[in-house]
């Protein structure tokens, strides 16, 4: 009933489009499907959870040769798997009906469900333990839940209808144990899969980092380079507001702006926020990559897909939210070993958590504190930043701990 309602905010209407399965495409899955011994699908939310089921599906897929489909709830999901050119199927989840999912479930017939974080969805949860195990993966604590009632009651009951949690942390388990009401035999405590994502993607995109390194070489040679990425203006706004500065002190440095909302009024208005302090601005979609020189001294990257890469190309990564919502992906900078920085919102964010908690990333106030904490640092080491490069390695494994448990231990 409040499907109508909702295509007059234009906001919500690419959220509530093309939630109709698409017949043709299920039946040309269904014959892939036929070729394979088993079948897994992925509940995600969007890009974040995509990026965390992707090192469980490609073992899947490589190791026991299996059909792998991706259930997106949010459209940016989908566009996020547009613009990494996946192959694997994937589609938007159609409305949380049991007829929509009941036709999905009989054509593509999956031996194991996998819920990434927090998509528990009642009418999947219905036809998906008639067909399969459902595992809960990566899981955490969640705040809301914390403080609603109503909620832990909800999930208490959803909970039911899931075999398996795969828990992140000791406070995750402890938290799906005494607030949710999980039995502690269906809990494990495995890690975060999204250590091995970020890892693993090195290899996979190393030839697109080595082109992006060429075509930005004239830029980047010789120069100290600090990316702000993920961007919002209060970020930028809080970056320029010392920039200059740090520019008199240091002729070589040099600016990477990617916004994260890349429209074109975003773009524009960042743009000329970067040309009101002075500074000559290349902006990728227009110019294109290429044409950065050093003659510039800002490179504005309004094109999606490219911000893993780019970290790779920086020394330092101010990473954006944190100053006024919540701080975006951190692990992509950090598995790079460059200095990470963010605002104080980002208590969303386990990673961010646990880097603060080991001294592995710095909190910006404002600019000021920005300006100082930069002064203090070190370049002697390649990559700058040892200790943070470490430590994310040492928290692979968590997508074999899980697989493992599933298809051999039995849970």
């Amino acid at each position: 009933m409040l499907v109508p309602v909702g295509y007059l905010v234009p906001k919500l209407r690419p959220q509530l489009a093309d939630r109709t399965l698409n017949m043709r495409q299920l039946e040309v899955w269904q014959q892939l499907r036929k070729e394979k011994a088993r079948a897994a699908f992925f509940l995600c939310s969007s890009a974040g959870e995509y990026e965390q089921a992707k090192p469980l599906a490609d073992r899947l897929i490589h190791r026991h040769e299996a059909f792998v489909l991706f259930i997106f709830i949010s459209a940016s999901g989908i566009r996020f798997a547009q613009s990494q050119q996946e192959k694997l199927p994937y589609l938007k989840a159609p409305w949380d009906q049991p007829l929509a999912w009941a036709r999905l479930f009989r054509m593509l017939k999956p031996d194991l469900c996998f819920i990434v974080r927090y998509e528990l969805w009642p009418g999947f949860l219905a036809l998906a333990r008639h067909w399969a195990p459902v595992y809960l993966i990566d899981a955490v604590q969640s705040a809301s839940l914390t403080h609603s009632a109503g909620g832990r009651w909800l999930w208490r009951r959803l909970l039911t209808h899931v075999r398996h949690v795969f828990a992140v942390g000791p406070g995750d388990q402890v938290f799906y144990r005494e607030t949710l009401g999980v039995s502690p035999g269906k809990i494990s405590l495995v890690g975060d899969s999204k250590y091995d994502r970020v890892l693993e993607r090195l290899g996979e995109r190393e030839e697109r980092r080595l082109s992006l390194r060429e075509n930005l070489d004239a830029f980047l040679s010789g120069k100290r380079v600090i990316i702000l990425g993920s961007a919002w203006p209060k970020d930028l706004e809080a970056l320029l507001s010392v920039y200059p500065q740090m520019r008199q002190e240091d002729s070589d440095l040099r600016l990477i702006v990617a916004p994260h909302d890349v429209s074109a009024s975003m773009a524009e208005s960042m743009e000329l926020a970067l040309k009101a302090q002075g500074l000559s601005v290349c902006r990728s979609s227009v110019h294109g990559l290429a044409a950065a020189s050093e003659r510039d001294d800002a490179l504005l990257v309004d094109q999606i897909g490219l911000l893993p890469e780019l970290y790779a190309c920086a020394h330092l990564a101010w990473i954006g939210g944190a100053m006024h919502f919540r701080v975006h992906n951190v692990l992509e900078p950090a598995c790079r070993g460059i200095y990470v920085c963010f605002g104080p919102y980002y208590q969303t964010s386990q990673e961010a958590i646990w880097l603060v908690k080991e001294g592995l990333a710095q909190v910006i106030r404002d600019g000021a504190s920005f300006r100082s904490w930069y002064r203090g640092l070190s370049w002697s080491a390649q990559p700058p930043h040892q200790p943070l490069w470490r430590a994310v390695q040492s928290q692979k494994g968590a997508s074999d701990r899980i697989l493992a448990a599933v298809l051999l231990g039995g849970v």
